[in-house]
């Protein structure tokens, strides 16, 4: 399929694609928007669609409209631009964000967003965006705070390796690329900026999280060429250094 046709594909099937890729990441609840906005002009067309669960909950929703309003802000702004600068080649930019549920208890509500952009390229972008949050402190929950404060770099090394390891099993050096290639270092480290999105999972008929995902979208700068990367870290390789509190979250 050439870019052009690839392009229309995507702007025709684009809530199909999404819903594709985000059924593909983990096993968790049906998907079911309650909350939905979308806003077309000659300039751009954007769309949101938000699960029940977290729109039932008032602050998370109003969070994830704070997030998504931010990008909306930079794609109509650009669209702007490249139409005063090029009209003779500008076609409408497209946003289209959708969030899903990846794990839920009494406490915690985790959400996963895959946001596909259409900015006039040779094709879409697409970015992850993931929200863990607690329920009764109302608010979001950063990855360094689920571990003990003293076991953190032991927790954050051994998800960083866990991870790395991964990668470089599913993307290994080519025939003819140097000797040193290695498509992790400096961009998987020991770093929560450095560890991408994360969100927490759980298998079919389990109440407890068995882990982590880590996402990063084919939109940002080091995937970009591989595509979209979701790296699944199980509770064995970090369960020992969480703090108490989010321990009970996990089997």
């Amino acid at each position: 399929m050439d870019r052009p046709a690839f392009r229309r594909f995507v702007a025709r099937n684009r809530a199909t694609v999404a819903v594709m890729f985000l059924a593909g990441l983990m096993t968790a609840p049906a998907w079911a928007a309650d909350y939905s906005k979308s806003e077309k002009t000659a300039l751009y067309q954007t769309s949101l669609k938000v699960p029940a669960a977290a729109s039932a909950i008032p602050p998370l929703q109003a969070e994830i409209l704070r997030r998504f309003q931010l990008q909306a802000k930079t794609v109509k702004d650009d669209a702007l631009d490249d139409k005063k600068a090029a009209p003779e080649n500008f076609h409408p930019y497209m946003l289209d964000t959708q969030w899903r549920v990846t794990f839920e208890s009494a406490r915690i509500i985790s959400l996963s967003g895959l946001s596909f952009v259409d900015e006039n390229g040779a094709h879409p972008n697409d970015s992850f965006d993931t929200i863990v949050w607690d329920k009764t402190a109302k608010r979001a929950v950063k990855l360094p705070e689920l571990f003990v404060k003293e076991k953190l770099p032991a927790a954050l090394r051994g998800i960083a390796e866990y991870a790395k390891t991964a990668l470089r099993k599913k993307f290994p050096r080519e025939e003819g690329q140097p000797a040193d290639y290695d498509p992790v270092e400096g961009n998987i480290a020991a770093d929560p900026e450095k560890l991408g999105q994360y969100a927490l999972t759980y298998a079919r008929g389990e109440t407890r999280a068995n882990g982590i995902v880590l996402l990063w979208g084919a939109g940002e700068a080091w995937p970009h060429v591989m595509g979209d990367i979701r790296i699944s870290i199980p509770v064995s390789v970090f369960g020992s250094d969480l703090a108490p509190q989010w321990a009970a979250e996990f089997k």
